[in-house]
């Protein structure tokens, strides 16, 4: 009897553990949009001049649409440079640019891809821990998903 109520006992402290484990297990959280990024746009620009390192190129399933982050300077004269994320029409030759001020302009973006032939989606690290994880619709412009992560639920932390 003693050791049947031990083995219980036992059995209820490893569920416990295991759940206490499950409770702080990180996940990622999605955030509403309209809180977090109020202000989302997608601009039409002009190619910028100069040579401006280009990184993430990633073509849609269709090939109607090239995506790509830029290292663009702050100002004509400054040797400085920030992530901004860039989508060309390949067919009509117009490159816009995805603005919001939840966009961090000195943090690097990462996993630039398109989960569909309009859906664009990429990551944003705050930190090195922590990030947001964004999904827009480019044919309407429209911010549609946000999430927080961190590199514990991430597959390909920053680097």
């Amino acid at each position: 009897m003693a050791r049947a109520l031990l083995g219980i006992g036992f059995i209820l402290l490893i569920l416990g553990f295991l759940q206490g484990c499950r409770a702080s297990d990180y996940r990622s959280t999605k955030v509403r949009v309209e809180e977090q990024c109020q202000n989302f746009k997608v601009i039409e620009t002009m190619p910028m001049a100069g040579s401006v390192p280009l990184r993430g190129i990633t073509t849609n399933q269709r090939g109607s649409s090239n995506a790509f982050i830029a290292c663009a300077p702050e100002s004509e004269d400054s040797s400085q440079c920030h992530d901004r994320v860039f989508v060309e029409n390949i067919e009509t030759g117009q490159l816009f640019e995805l603005q919001d001020e939840c966009f961090l302009p000195w943090r690097p973006y990462t996993n630039l891809g398109w989960s569909t032939d309009e859906i664009l989606v990429f990551d944003q690290w705050a930190n090195p821990n922590y990030g947001h994880h964004f999904a827009v619709l480019i044919t309407s412009g429209e911010l549609i998903e946000v999430w927080a992560f961190n590199d514990q639920n991430n597959p390909t932390p920053m680097k």
